[in-house]
């Protein structure tokens, strides 16, 4: 197997710490007239505004920032006049965001919108299900730097920030993320055991199928992917033993959680992107046996389970408004924690999911110290595998035409003159184990492309989780869920 020689082309640019912020109806760059379209007259129009005459609306304004680089300058004109002139084509070419407060807000507020639209269209009455928001949005945000026109729009409409936000803020988040660390300890009966400091470790990579029947993969795209994902390319034609390699490479990188995810790499298909994440960590506060007791699960049907029930008091409770109570217990290093939501006696678990929102997340994740001493809460132990195939959901999310053969528009992912590819599918598999000692979790997201054509007195909260619920593994730091479940039976 032979990786893929790319060709980095290394630039300096004059960035300012400002990004543009996204929205679902904001110009293209570089048309500032608002006509529709990019021409000399755009060029003009900047010169005007670097000159001071003029008014100038804030979508004008916001399309005069041609390149990207987070203000108007004179570049921008000249910026224009290289693309009318045929020297620049924008979708080939685009600037790197620099890494600022406004682009971690919006990658952390899109992580959270994304979190609550996966888990509601995946969410099924009587089924248990375990996404990672994360590894989703990670491969496909990888994906879109192939995307052009239409099919781009979507995504990052889907996605909830423009390519280059996404792109910055991945690269941001991956090296600043702590990888789990595993320490020798003496517990209260002075034997020695292991102990794990929370971490995420988070893997890309590329699988191009060069058996010779394929169109060449885009330098850009590559770089892209490189630069932003740091990802493995791999090149090999696909058969028996490709299947090997990527099933061996994601149990690798997953530490052994997921040891298999595909049967086979057709002929006809170009390309795999995979993301994989594995996160492993110890209790902050572990539980003893004591604490463990025998207790009855009792989902939305009636229907009883015996489970084994971990009772702990929590300083962290959780509220989401009226709809439900919740608890925060954290992993060693304080950096994430494992928190859960109960609904209201009455209200049905996918009745609850189906109203979440990343607002919601986003406030119901900051807990409430102030009006609760503590919760007692006793969270069952459990161990969930789950896998899906996520083309249907992405496609009620807003991307249908990405999975369109003959309508996606991925032509920035191979070289000029080939036809576009598109999605065929997109492949989730994780796992979760929850017990005295702590939490292993891992996912793993793979892109097939095929080508073609008010106050209260303080008091204690007690909350049981022997009926379903939605619980999560949060990124205390950023205040988002990097995976999240709901838990409809046992």
């Amino acid at each position: 197997m032979k990786k893929i020689l790319a060709i980095l082309l290394a630039g300096t640019l004059a960035i300012s710490s400002t990004a543009v912020a996204f929205a679902g109806t904001a110009p293209k760059r570089g048309d500032v007239n608002l006509d529709g379209k990019i021409d000399i007259v755009d060029a003009t129009t900047i010169q005007n505004i670097c000159a001071d005459l003029g008014n100038y609306s804030a979508e004008q304004m916001t399309a005069a920032d041609a390149d990207s680089d987070g203000k108007v300058i004179i570049s921008d004109a000249t910026y224009i006049q290289e693309i009318v002139a045929g020297l620049i084509d924008p979708d080939e070419e685009e600037p790197e965001l620099p890494i600022s407060a406004e682009v971690k807000k919006q990658g952390s507020q899109a992580m959270r919108q994304f979190s609550a639209d996966l888990l509601k269209s995946s969410v099924q009455s009587g089924k248990n299900t375990f996404v990672s928001p994360f590894s989703v949005m990670a491969a496909l945000s990888m994906t879109s730097n192939g995307a052009k026109g239409d099919t781009l729009t979507e995504m990052e409409q889907t996605l909830g920030a423009k390519r280059n936000v996404l792109n910055a803020y991945f690269k941001d988040y991956v090296a600043n993320t702590p990888t789990f660390s595993v320490i020798k300890r003496l517990n209260a009966f002075e034997e020695e055991e292991e102990f794990v400091i929370g971490g995420m470790d988070i893997a890309n990579s590329l699988w191009y199928n060069d058996n010779g029947m394929h169109s060449k993969l885009h330098p850009n795209f590559v770089s892209d992917a490189l630069k932003y994902y740091n990802a493995e390319v791999f090149a090999t034609p696909f058969g028996s033993e490709s299947v090997k390699a990527l099933n061996s490479w994601i149990n690798e990188k997953t530490h052994e959680m997921i040891p298999h995810m595909v049967d086979v790499m057709p002929d006809d298909a170009l390309l795999y992107l995979v993301n994989t994440v594995a996160f492993q960590a110890s209790w902050e506060q572990c539980y003893g046996s004591y604490v463990v007791h025998k207790a009855t699960f009792t989902d939305d049907s009636g229907n009883k389970t015996p489970i084994e029930l971990m009772d702990s008091e929590e300083p962290l409770y959780l509220k989401d408004g009226d709809y439900a109570d919740g608890f925060m217990k954290e992993y060693a290093g304080n950096r994430y924690a494992f928190a859960a939501f109960l609904p209201k006696e009455g209200t049905k678990l996918t009745d609850y999911v189906k109203n979440l929102t990343g607002e919601r997340l986003e406030k119901a994740l900051q807990p409430d110290t102030r009006t609760y001493e503590y919760v007692e809460a006793s969270l069952p132990k459990f161990k969930v595998e789950y896998d899906d195939a996520l083309s249907d959901n992405l496609k009620e999310m807003g991307m249908p035409s990405a999975f369109e053969n003959g309508k996606a528009n991925f032509l920035r992912m191979v070289e000029p003159g080939a036809a576009s590819p598109y999605i065929d599918e997109v492949l989730h598999k994780t796992f979760i184990e929850v017990n005295e000692s702590g939490t292993k979790a891992a996912a793993a997201t793979v892109v097939e492309m095929k080508e073609g054509a008010a106050p209260v007195d303080p008091e204690t909260i007690t909350i049981c989780l022997d009926r379903p619920f939605v619980y999560m593994i949060v990124d205390t730091y950023n205040n988002l869920p990097v995976f999240i479940g709901a838990m409809e039976t046992m």
